[in-house]
């Protein structure tokens, strides 16, 4: 099946990696620390392997001709869940069978905390 995202679907995933992002930018900012912009930067790539992951991970799990697992929440919706990156991420997609899409319609990301 083909495989779309709806634009609140890709909102969901990008404002999660920005934010991602951001925490860390904060975090690491005008710490003194010698190695500061490193740091930042390697939490920048890391941002974008996870933004790739979670979306290799949905194409993989919800791009198949059978999703197995997955729950019907409306009569043309369902919900399924994938791990990427040892995060649990909900997906709400729907199905246009006559055209044989799926569209994901929602992204939610299980966040971890930050432990120190």
């Amino acid at each position: 099946m083909k495989l779309r995202y709806r634009n609140a679907a890709r909102i969901d995933l990008e404002s999660f990696i920005n934010h991602y992002r951001e925490a860390f930018r904060t975090l690491y900012s005008d710490t003194g620390l010698w190695n500061e912009d490193l740091i930042i930067e390697g939490y920048e790539r890391s941002a974008l392997q996870l933004y790739d992951a979670i979306n290799a991970a949905i194409r993989l799990r919800i791009g198949k001709n059978k999703v197995i697992g997955r729950k019907q929440v409306t009569s043309n919706w369902f919900e399924a869940h994938v791990s990427a990156a040892s995060r649990t991420i909900f997906v709400l997609y729907s199905e246009e069978k006559t055209t044989n899409t799926r569209w994901v319609e929602s992204i939610s990301i299980d966040r971890k905390p930050i432990i120190f």
